[in-house]
C-alpha cells in the first residue's frame, strides 16, 4: 500500500510505501529509504496536542519505525482541528501490523504455545504467566490487561493499584506486547472454562 503523506500544507508531499516485503520512505532531501521487512524491527506512534480552550487546536500523529541498525524513520501528520490526517495515521498502523508486525506477534504466541519461556520488553512470559521487576510474578489468570488511547497497563487483578504501563509511543513494539499478553490471558480463560463445563 502506497500512502501520500504531506505533514503539513507547507511541506512537500512525500511517499510511504508499505509493500509486504519492502518498506520505502521518500525523505525531504529527495533520498530514500529502503528497508526490506527482515531489516524492520520495532516501532511506536502517539498523538500529540495543542488544546484550545475547550477542545484540541491541532494534532501531531507520529509514527516511527527501526530497523536492526537502530535507524529511525519518522513519520509526522499535522491536522488542525482533526481533520483528515486521523484517517491516514490509523491505515498506517493498521497496514504496518498487517505487513510486518502481525508475524512477529504470532511468532511470540507459538513459543508460548509450545510451552516455552522468553522475555519482551523487560517481561518475562512463560506457560504459567509473567515475571515483572515491578509487579512480581503473575499468573495468567490473575494477570489483568487494561488498554487506553497512548498506553496500556498491566497489573494483578488481586492488587489493583500496582500496575506497569507501556506507551504505546515511547516503549517500542508496546502493541506487540499488548497483542501476546492478551491473547495469552483470553486462551488461558477459554482453557479454564472448559474445565469446568
Amino acid at each position: 500500500m502506497i500512502f501520500s503523506v504531506q505533514p503539513t500544507f507547507l511541506h512537500d508531499t512525500r511517499q510511504l510505501s508499505l509493500l509486504p516485503g519492502r518498506l520505502t520512505w521518500s525523505r525531504p532531501n529527495g533520498k530514500e529509504v529502503v528497508w526490506e521487512k527482515e531489516e524492520i524491527e520495532s516501532y511506536r506512534y502517539k498523538v500529540e496536542g495543542i488544546r484550545g480552550y475547550a477542545f484540541w487546536i491541532c494534532r501531531k500523529y507520529i509514527i516511527e519505525i527501526c530497523n536492526h541498525k537502530q535507524e529511525v524513520v519518522r513519520i509526522q501528520l499535522w491536522s488542525l482541528y482533526g481533520l483528515r490526517r486521523q484517517v491516514k495515521y490509523i491505515a498506517i498502523i493498521q497496514t504496518l501490523n498487517a505487513r510486518y508486525f502481525n508475524d512477529m506477534a504470532v511468532h511470540y504466541i507459538q513459543l508460548l504455545g509450545n510451552d516455552l519461556s522468553f522475555a519482551l520488553w523487560g517481561v518475562g512470559l512463560s506457560p504459567d504467566g509473567i515475571a515483572d521487576a515491578k509487579l512480581g510474578e503473575i499468573p495468567w489468570q490473575r494477570l489483568g490487561i487494561k488498554p487506553y488511547a497512548q498506553y496500556f497497563a498491566l497489573y494483578d487483578l488481586t492488587d489493583q493499584i500496582n500496575y506497569r504501563a507501556f506507551e504505546y509511543g515511547i516503549d517500542w513494539n508496546a502493541g506487540i506486547l499488548q497483542a501476546v499478553v492478551e491473547y495469552a490471558t483470553n486462551r488461558h480463560m477459554a482453557f479454564q472454562s472448559r474445565q469446568y463445563e
